[in-house]
């Protein structure tokens, strides 16, 4: 999962991520490529939403998950939670 600090540029706007701000988090899954930066790296919430590169890396992340079986909680940090094939980046699966 990447670490994400206050202040640390948001890789789609290169703005800062502020305290408060909601953001999208992930492991580093891209090693090659123009979606390389995006991975392993915090993007602003808005931002990523909004993102024309937003489906294919999602569709990669969910490729390079699916053979893999993750369970991990950080339930303090209030940022990423990820469970296997339900995982969507750094948020937790609907309960």
């Amino acid at each position: 999962m990447a670490l994400v600090y206050i202040d640390m540029p948001c890789s789609i706007c290169r703005q800062p991520i502020k305290d408060g701000d909601l953001y999208v988090a992930c492991a580093h899954f891209i090693y090659e490529g123009p979606l390389s930066l995006q991975s392993d790296s915090g993007m602003h919430r808005r931002c990523f939403d909004t993102w024309e590169h937003r489906e294919e890396f999602t569709r990669r992340y969910r490729e390079f998950w699916a053979s893999r079986s993750v369970e991990q909680d950080w339930p303090d940090s209030g940022t990423a939670v990820m469970r296997s094939r339900e995982a969507l980046l750094g948020e937790p699966p609907a309960t």
